[in-house]
């Protein structure tokens, strides 16, 4: 019997890990208050006092284009109207201008370019397509068509609307209700999504948090050191993320994901593929389970596993699969044998206890390791050769452990 790996060298492998996820940790929370201090210029705020205001009223438009900085964009869809209505309330608001392109579309902009330190309220009887540009503002955006904000700093808030397209950084972004996809690419910010018909794509960093709940489509996250929370998932998910000490998912179907570093509790869900090490992992209600890493800590409930890996600890319960490990510890309950378990083992314990072993045909075959059972006949072949057999040859379900430098205990 022998362990190959240095227990002692990886202990201090892992201490030297944790200190370094500490420090970077740590240092990109600094550099994060570092950049949001340095912000230039001030968020649109209630407290300015707008000297001016100019009305307009248009027939017949589609979309609009609004260019501007430190200002309020709020847009209502009212089917009462009988024409859209944009009134603007600011200061300095001679050179504003609104012009008209193609018929249907419109630009609200200035002289100079952007419109500064202003509230725009559109209503219109139309889900009007909206393009922005608002650096330091604010956009709060109810019953529109294809919404596309380009900006920075500012808070989102988009509902019941046909589609979104975002590119931002930092602020509160909230997206609901809407008919189509939603892309939100960003950093540093707050996401929360709700209710969306078709596709989600979110690519960001340094987040403070990401929530999807309700999404019809497919979902696909991009993102590094950020909580993730995933509801009700009927699409493909697929996420890639590090460093992260929650992602929660529930209620899935398929979710792919590769994160290393990480926290991860998968619940009721179809299939899980995991790709990454150092992750820790429970599962609840999971069908099948696919883990391809090492140094990972698995738990929880998974009726079917499919494990690939080294310095795994394995420790769940399950009713079939396979399991190659090396240099791991692996801990299985099993209520009562489903499908085929297979189990391929090199310096690495493994505790399993079944509860009802009908119907299946166990064979052990344990090479230069210990093997100890309550119900399995053990043979002893030749020195450094172990075998236990116990069932029917013909039983539909097989049981099956190969072992090396194994100690092995297998109970009822």
């Amino acid at each position: 019997m022998r362990r190959k790996n240095n227990n002692l060298g990886l202990a201090i492998f892992l201490i030297v890990l944790a200190i370094f996820y500490y420090e970077i940790t740590y240092k990109a929370e600094i550099v994060k208050e570092e950049i949001i201090s340095n912000i230039e210029g001030e968020r649109a705020s209630e407290d300015i006092k707008y000297d001016e205001e100019k009305t307009f009223n248009i027939k017949n438009i589609n979309s609009i284009k609004i260019k501007a900085v430190r200002s309020k964009i709020i847009f209502k869809r009212d089917d009462s109207l009988p024409e859209t209505k944009i009134r603007i309330k600011g200061n300095n608001l001679s050179e504003l201008k609104l012009l008209k392109r193609n018929g249907s579309k419109i630009e609200l902009s200035t002289n100079s370019g952007a419109i500064s330190n202003a509230k725009i309220m559109i209503e219109s009887p139309e889900h009007l397509n909206l393009e922005i540009s608002n650096m330091n503002g604010e956009e709060t955006i109810s019953g529109g068509g294809d919404i596309q904000i380009k900006e920075i700093y500012s808070n989102i808030s988009i509902k019941n609307s046909n589609s979104v397209k975002i590119d931002t950084a930092y602020g509160k972004i909230s997206v609901s209700n809407i008919k189509g996809d939603a892309e939100i690419n960003t950093r540093y910010s707050k996401i929360h999504t709700e209710n969306i018909k078709k596709d989600l794509k979110i690519n960001t960093k340094f987040g403070e948090s990401i929530y999807a709940k309700d999404v019809y489509g497919s979902v696909s996250i991009i993102t590094k050191y950020t909580p993730v929370y995933l509801t009700n998932i009927e699409g493909d998910i697929y996420l890639k993320n590090r460093y992260s000490d929650k992602i929660f998912i529930k209620n899935f179907s398929v979710a792919k994901v590769e994160t290393s570093y990480s926290r991860i509790f998968p619940s009721n869900g179809k299939t899980l593929i995991l790709i990454g090490k150092e992750n820790g992992v429970k599962c609840e209600n999971i069908k099948n389970c696919k883990i391809t890493g090492k140094n990972n800590k698995i738990s929880g409930s998974v009726e079917k596993i499919d494990s690939t890996g080294k310095y795994n600890t394995l420790s769940f319960k399950t009713n079939g699969g396979f399991i190659k490990e090396e240099s791991g510890d692996v801990n299985l309950e099993i209520d009562k044998l489903k499908n085929n378990l297979s189990i391929d083992l090199i310096d690495t314990p493994i505790f399993i206890r079944i509860n009802d072993k009908s119907g299946v045909f166990f064979v052990v075959e344990a090479i230069d390791s210990t093997l100890n059972s309550n119900f399995l006949k053990i043979t002893n072949e030749n020195e450094n050769i172990f075998k236990g057999i116990f069932g029917n040859p013909n039983n539909k379900i097989k049981f099956s452990i190969k072992a090396k430098y194994s100690k092995i205990t297998v109970n009822d």
